[in-house]
């Protein structure tokens, strides 16, 4: 109920989820606007888990499915309401996770929003075991994957030009910034 209050607002949103996996996020978004449409994004093989899922909620027509690489997929320039970089950026390394933000934030409309979700460690990588155990578990099972602070992030999405970051915690030890894209850039 509270995620169709806040999606509402918006008319029609266009939402793109990058890495999207199952895609929890955009069936989320797109069950709580009936008139949302999306654009899906994962790789060969896992795109077809994102198929199937939406269907079994219902939203498929209202899904584009892109295969590929979310690095090298075409993007449309400011076309989309929301992006979705749900918990993806962790498993690309610095370079790789700035370079999807950018993406995110050519691809949004102005006053769009990007949702960046993950496991954020505090600057000591003390406080979110969960984090931690993320990062060692992507340190440990991934080419480039890392732990990220907050900090890190926050720096980022500023630099790619975002503003009124917001981080909330939906569920516990899992966070995610809420960044928008300025009215002009």
């Amino acid at each position: 109920a509270d995620l169709k209050i806040r999606y509402s607002a918006l008319r029609a949103p266009r939402i793109l989820d990058l890495g999207a996996g199952g895609a929890p996020w955009a069936i989320a978004m797109l069950e709580a606007c009936g008139d949302g449409r999306a654009v899906i994004n994962d790789l060969p093989g896992v795109i077809d888990v994102a198929r199937a899922k939406a269907a079994e909620h219902g939203v498929a027509d209202r899904c584009e499915f892109r295969e590929g690489d979310f690095h090298d997929i075409e993007l449309e320039s400011d076309t989309f309401d929301l992006v979705v970089l749900g918990h993806i950026c962790r498993t690309e390394g610095a370079d790789g996770a700035v370079h999807l933000i950018e993406r995110a934030f050519r691809a949004l409309k102005p006053e769009g929003r990007l949702i960046l979700a993950d496991y954020f460690p505090d600057i000591e990588r003390k406080m979110n075991p969960h984090a931690v155990i993320m990062g060692t578990t992507m340190m440990a099972s991934t080419q480039k994957g890392f732990c990220f602070t907050h900090q890190q992030f926050s720096e980022w999405l500023h630099h790619a030009g975002f503003e009124r970051l917001r981080l909330i915690e939906p569920i516990g030890f899992q966070q995610s910034f809420v960044a928008t894209k300025p009215r002009s850039t």
